[in-house]
């Protein structure tokens, strides 16, 4: 389940046995208005604001996969990386779907992150970086061989991309991928 733990040291903990959807957390993030998205496996993308708790998946479910990974993004858009149907957006209570006909040559999209130009990077199991081009999305220069399972992505202040790899930890400057 999910734990919130709080600065006046209480516990909230949310699991199936008291309503949660779900027992198996995979990711969480914080939008500007602090409510809490959660990744929750087969129950989909749970947001949680004061009093309220509500699931919000697409059209199709997943395609039959399960959330991954999301983020927010500075416009408000939530962008949700799925375990084999690519790569999701909700904006504007709509859905977009981006897969292989919008470049992702890997479905299994384990990690999302949006850099300091605003552009969503999305990190595959073994199929590579992919970064956001209007509605479509390429290998960045630089990561053209680099297909190592990429778990994580942090975005710095500097446009560093960090990444969470199989092999560990890595570093792209924009130019020089570091493990």
């Amino acid at each position: 389940g999910l734990y919130l733990m709080f600065s006046n040291n209480a516990v909230q903990h949310f699991n199936h046995a008291n309503g949660f959807p779900s027992d198996w957390i995979r990711c969480l993030t914080e939008d500007r208005e602090h409510n809490l998205w959660v990744g929750a496996g087969s129950a989909g993308v749970i947001e949680m604001r004061p009093g309220i708790i509500e699931p919000l998946n697409p059209p199709e479910n997943w395609h039959g996969s399960t959330p991954q990974s999301t983020t927010v993004a500075r416009d408000g858009s939530i962008w949700v990386g799925s375990e084999g149907a690519g790569l999701y957006r909700f904006l504007n209570n709509e859905w977009k779907n981006y897969g292989t006909s919008a470049g992702l040559s890997n479905l299994y999209v384990w990690t999302v992150s949006q850099d300091a130009q605003g552009r969503i990077w999305a990190g595959t199991w073994g199929g590579g970086m992919f970064v956001q081009q209007g509605e479509h999305f390429v290998t960045p220069p630089g990561l053209e061989k680099v297909n190592v399972p990429m778990a994580a992505t942090l975005q710095d202040a500097d446009g560093t991309t960090w990444i969470g790899t199989a092999n560990g930890l890595a570093r792209f400057d924009g130019v020089h991928f570091t493990s």
